[in-house]
C-alpha cells in the first residue's frame, strides 16, 4: 500500500492471511516526498512477494513517479482509490466527492479499531480532524494549516522573519527571533488542535476517542494530551480495509 501525502510518502507492506480484515503490517517506511527515491523506499525487494499493489494520493507528481516505474517493473496495473476502489464509508457531508482520500480512509481504519464514535486527527501538511459516528458515518470535520505550511507561509509572508526547524521548544518565552517564531509556531499549533478536538467532541456528544496519524503526530503527542492513540500508518491500514471489503 503507497499514501503519497504533499509531504510525506508512506509505504506498508501487509500479509493478507485469509478472510481476516485486520492484516498484519509487515514493512513500513516513510521519506520525505520532495526527496523520493525508488531505490531508497525498497520497494522493488518486495514486488516479487506483492498480489496488489494499492495507491492513494493527493501528489499528482509524485504519483506519476511511482506509475512510471511501476509499469516498468510490475506486470499489473495498481489499484487506484478512488477510481478502483470505492471507500467503505456513508460520508454525511454536502459533497462527499470532494472530501480527501486520505481522510475517509483514515476514517475507516478509526472505526474499525473502536467500533464507536471516533475523532480522528491527521497532523501533516494540513491538520484535519474529522468525526466518525456511533454507526460508523464520516460526519465530516475541520481543515486547518499544519506544522509545516505555517512554518513557510509565515517566512514568505514576511520578508524579515527567519524560517526555522520544526521542533519542540522547551519554552513559552523566546530569547531572540528564532526562539520566538519556534516557540509561537510550536504551542501555537498545540493550542489550536487541543481547541479543535475540544470543539468537535461538543458537536458529537459522549465520549468519543482520539486516534492520531501523520508525520507531525508523534511530535505534538505529549503536549497535546488529548490523543489516546497514535497510528502513523491508519492510512495505509484504511486502504487495506477498503481493499479486503470489496472481496
Amino acid at each position: 500500500a503507497l499514501d503519497i501525502g504533499n509531504t510525506n510518502i508512506h509505504l506498508g507492506v501487509f500479509q493478507e492471511v485469509g478472510a481476516r480484515r485486520a492484516v498484519p503490517l509487515l514493512f513500513h517506511k516513510v521519506m520525505r516526498a520532495e526527496e523520493v527515491d525508488l531505490e531508497e523506499l525498497a520497494l522493488g525487494s518486495y514486488l516479487p512477494l506483492i498480489s496488489e499493489i494499492l495507491l492513494a494520493s493527493v501528489n499528482p507528481k509524485v504519483e506519476d513517479v511511482f506509475c512510471t516505474w511501476l509499469e516498468k517493473n510490475y506486470p499489473k496495473k495498481p489499484l487506484k482509490f478512488p477510481g478502483d476502489i470505492r471507500v467503505p464509508i456513508p460520508v454525511l457531508v454536502r459533497e462527499p466527492h470532494k472530501v480527501g482520500i486520505d481522510r475517509l480512509l483514515n476514517a475507516v481504519a478509526a472505526y474499525e479499531k473502536t467500533g464507536g464514535t471516533t475523532i480522528v486527527v491527521d497532523m501533516g501538511t494540513a491538520i484535519t480532524v474529522d468525526a466518525v459516528s456511533e454507526r460508523g458515518e464520516f460526519l465530516g470535520g475541520i481543515i486547518a494549516p499544519g506544522l509545516e505550511s505555517s512554518r513557510k507561509a509565515l517566512h514568505l509572508r514576511a520578508a524579515l522573519l527567519p524560517e526555522v526547524s520544526p521542533e519542540r521548544p522547551h519554552y513559552y518565552i523566546g530569547k531572540d527571533t528564532v526562539e520566538a517564531i519556534t516557540s509561537g509556531l510550536y504551542w501555537g499549533t498545540v493550542g489550536m488542535v487541543e481547541r479543535l478536538i475540544k470543539g468537535v467532541k461538543k458537536e458529537v456528544g459522549g465520549e468519543p476517542r482520539v486516534i492520531a496519524t501523520g508525520g507531525d503526530a508523534n511530535l505534538f503527542a505529549a503536549d497535546v494530551g488529548l490523543f489516546q492513540e497514535v497510528i502513523p500508518h491508519l492510512t495505509l491500514e484504511g486502504m487495506v480495509l477498503a481493499y479486503k471489503s470489496r472481496q
